[in-house]
């Protein structure tokens, strides 16, 4: 939240949020006197709590003001999208944007002023129980957005989302691979490989070194752009590590080379140790373009997953979530998932734990 500072020239407001760049945003509170800031500090925590302060964008001497602007709804509409566009939004998310204030518009009125919409309207409009919880979470969401800058600009005394609780977020589980189905996605890619072999389609060593990645995946729970990365020296054999770097959190870390992700690599051709480990065999060079690699062994996955016949909700990063999956439904606990896929916090874990105790429930219930 924020901490009160203290300073040879008095008090300071630091706000810390890891999410935002800078991650701390510290501001005079022009006191010397302790009592006085304190009473400061709390008048800008309830304001940013109520989402009516952001210590990183506005002004804490100027952002609570009393010159408001008269403008209906459908004003403030037109005028936050231009504003968006001018910030470079895309058309898709600017429609996003436009089809919920709209449907709004139309629950409240065409000619509605602005600070006239009521907190009772706007939760009827986000929480119609005929809305499934995604779609209740999306409106929420994209009011909570329009409503802050309309705040911010001048044009809104009163939030009417502050009198208004967020939606649940609704239950979403990993949609992972199993490894019976692994097994048919790598079979594809053979299929696939001699029926283009035989025809001249495809050169020796093409289409079927995927496998070896996918498999990989599968038991490293390594994120698809960091097997792009993966080079021979990230891999010390002797000590059984695997090197990360430049992950999803911009930390190096470390992870186990289990022995069966050391057994997929034994199939791999062992080059310098500077060459990438999972490449295809016409790349010639030292240097590549993770996102499209990553991209293009997405794609490649896709295909195959299309081709075994399996569901389409499997991508590449299904294979990350098997691994998460597999050490959940082998009783490891949330803690150890964690360390072992790198999440940010412990509820990521959390969702394999629960996922695998309701399949363990679903068997229990089979046997008897």
């Amino acid at each position: 939240m924020a901490a009160l500072l203290e300073r040879s020239d008095g008090y300071y407001a630091q706000f810390y949020d890891e999410s935002r760049n800078p991650k701390r945003k510290r501001f005079s509170l022009k006191t010397n006197r302790k009592r006085t800031a304190q009473k400061l500090l709390i008048q800008f925590e309830d304001d940013y709590l109520e989402e009516e302060f952001d210590p990183w964008m506005d002004d804490p001497w100027s952002y609570d003001g009393d010159q408001f602007e008269e403008i209906d709804l459908e004003a403030a509409k037109n005028r936050y999208l231009n504003r968006k566009r001018s910030d470079g939004k895309t058309e898709n998310t600017i429609r996003t944007y436009r089809e919920v204030i709209e449907l709004l518009i139309d629950e409240v009125g065409q000619n509605t002023l602005l600070d006239a919409v009521r907190s009772s309207e706007v939760r009827q409009f986000i929480r119609d129980t005929s809305l499934a919880k995604a779609t209740q979470r999306k409106r929420f969401n994209q009011l909570k957005t329009f409503f802050r800058w309309c705040r911010k600009e001048k044009l809104l005394k009163e939030n009417p989302l502050k009198q208004v609780e967020a939606p649940e977020k609704p239950d979403k589980l990993p949609k992972a691979i199993t490894r019976e189905e692994l097994k048919e996605v790598c079979e594809a890619v053979r299929d696939d490989y001699a029926a283009k072999r035989i025809k001249g389609h495809v050169q020796q060593g093409g289409l079927v070194w995927r496998i070896p990645l996918f498999k990989f995946a599968y038991y490293t729970g390594m994120r698809g752009s960091e097997i792009a990365r993966l080079r021979w020296e990230h891999i010390d054999f002797d000590k059984g590590l695997i090197y990360i770097r430049e992950q999803k959190n911009r930390k190096e870390q470390t992870i186990p080379l289990n022995s069966k992700a050391r057994e997929v690599l034994e199939d791999v051709e062992r080059k310098d140790p500077d060459d990438y480990v999972f490449q295809s065999p016409s790349f010639d060079g030292k240097e590549r373009n993770p996102k499209w690699f990553r991209e293009n062994v997405s794609d490649a996955f896709r295909e195959a997953r299309k081709d075994a016949g399996l569901r389409e909700e499997l991508s590449l990063h299904s294979l990350r979530h098997g691994f998460c999956t597999a050490l959940a439904e082998a009783g490891k606990s949330a803690v150890v998932i964690k360390e072992a896929a790198r999440h940010a916090d412990i509820s990521t874990s959390m969702r394999y734990v629960h996922m695998a105790n309701e399949q363990l429930k679903s068997d229990v219930e089979d046997a008897f």
